[in-house]
């Protein structure tokens, strides 16, 4: 069954956590992780712009908190402040015109497609017309086991980890060998 919430669940959801969080439309956001992750930084780079966050103030860090720590950065292990919306409205937790301004308002999803635009693009693909996409897939091994959709590209993202430990990049020789 096909639901809107495959990827997210929306814009009111998004709004709303980063609101917990006392994150604003306002911040300038820098995302780390702890490895060279390739699946949480990125995803959550492509959550702030879809839902509006300015690319200006949207930045992934390169490396990762343990090269980080390598080179001498500065790291606080004292437990981690997490800053929540009723901090920023005080104990009564009245919304004055400084704490409205601090909201998080995310803009509709434009990036994301339904079902519909699918099926759309898929009938478009199949008659060769220029408005069709191309429709890109990154499963492992099970693109060709439980099948794809019809015309999709594959992209053999499996190949481009490491293997014992698929959070991470292979080294950029391993990976343009791939490509040779």
């Amino acid at each position: 069954m096909w639901t809107d919430n495959l990827l997210f669940d929306g814009k009111d959801f998004f709004e709303m956590t980063m609101n917990y969080y006392g994150i604003s439309n306002n911040d300038h956001i820098i995302i780390t992780a702890r490895d060279e992750s390739v699946y949480f930084t990125p995803r959550t780079w492509f959550l702030f712009r879809t839902f509006g966050h300015d690319a200006k103030k949207l930045h992934l860090m390169q490396g990762s908190l343990q090269q980080w720590i390598d080179l001498g950065g500065e790291v606080d292990d004292r437990p981690a402040v997490i800053r929540h919306f009723h901090d920023l409205c005080g104990n009564n937790e009245s919304q004055d015109s400084t704490t409205l301004q601090e909201l998080y308002i995310a803009k509709p999803s434009t990036n994301v497609v339904d079902k519909d635009h699918m099926i759309k693009t898929i009938n478009a693909n199949k008659e060769g017309k220029k408005d069709g996409a191309l429709i890109l897939d990154s499963r492992g091994s099970s693109f060709a086991a439980k099948g794809h959709m019809p015309g999709a590209i594959h992209l053999p993202y499996a190949e481009w980890v490491q293997t014992t430990n698929a959070q991470v990049w292979k080294t950029t020789g391993e990976i343009m060998k791939i490509f040779k």
